[in-house]
């Protein structure tokens, strides 16, 4: 007898222990950054926008003379008349048109993102560490998403993964 009741009295003393929770510590808030802080000044965001604003112009151009020229060689001639070399001719002269445009494309596509960037407070920071770029290569490429050493990385996983599909297919 004297066990069962030492063993309710050991059971109530377990059930009525309470639960600790861990004690909540605060997170350090950020600083708020400002512009200059981010590596590039007022001036400096200022001659960038106007160089993307120039790039967007002369892409816009580029895109639609392109365009034109294709439409009007379009409708002038066909592509199958004429012997095979002048059809192989025209036909690499229409798909290199194409691959011009759709270069033209990508990059008006990268010039509006700077821009809406600019827009937004957040041109010049790298999209993968959120690092300043560094106004030396935003001059060179305004258009720039990534920091040079990201990019480096970027570009060296591709060819690897070139090289890598390459040997799976011989």
């Amino acid at each position: 007898m004297k066990n069962s009741s030492s063993l309710s009295a050991k059971k109530s003393a377990s059930t009525s222990t309470t639960i600790k929770r861990p004690i909540q510590q605060s997170v350090p808030q950020e600083p708020k950054v400002n512009k200059s802080q981010l590596g590039l000044s007022a001036a400096q965001i200022e001659e960038l926008e106007q160089r993307l604003l120039s790039l967007k112009g002369e892409i816009k151009a580029a895109l639609g003379g392109k365009t034109d020229l294709f439409n009007t060689q379009a409708h002038n001639e066909s592509l199958i008349k004429g012997d095979d070399a002048e059809v192989a001719e025209k036909q690499r002269q229409s798909n290199a048109a194409l691959q011009e445009m759709d270069m033209l494309k990508n990059r008006m596509i990268l010039v509006e993102r700077a821009l809406k960037k600019i827009e937004h407070g957040v041109y010049g920071i790298c999209e993968e560490t959120e690092e300043p770029i560094g106004f030396e290569r935003l001059s060179v490429i305004p258009w720039a998403r990534y920091g040079v050493k990201v990019q480096e990385l970027r570009e060296m996983r591709l060819r690897e993964y070139r090289v890598s599909r390459l040997r799976a297919e011989v």
